[in-house]
């Protein structure tokens, strides 16, 4: 699933919502579960996108050690939404590593 060049949400709680449902058409592309680690819950950096509902947090600790098929899910989930998503692979062999990925639009 991917969006058009120059798609704009009005809703930032649906475009985050459609990038869950991208992220996850990854995850099981590759055999593997999707599983949200946080929303607007937990602590965030001040001025986090998680506080208005416009951002994910997406479990990796489950994928293969090598960090490869790690970058490469993070790499498809950018690819299919474009530009006013953030997708970045954090902590990568970390005890908080996951994949972030927010409504930005540009």
């Amino acid at each position: 699933m991917k969006l058009k060049p120059g798609v704009k949400f009005g809703n930032p709680v649906m475009a985050i919502c459609f990038a869950s449902q991208v992220a996850e058409s990854v995850f099981t592309k590759y055999n593997y579960g999707y599983i949200i680690t946080s929303v607007n819950d937990g602590k965030h950096s001040e001025g986090s996108k998680h506080y208005t509902n416009e951002a994910i947090d997406i479990r990796t600790k489950h994928l293969p050690d090598d960090g490869v098929l790690k970058k490469q899910v993070a790499s498809e989930i950018k690819e299919a939404l474009g530009e006013d998503f953030d997708v970045i692979l954090e902590s990568l062999g970390g005890q908080s590593e996951h994949i972030h990925c927010e409504y930005d639009p540009k």
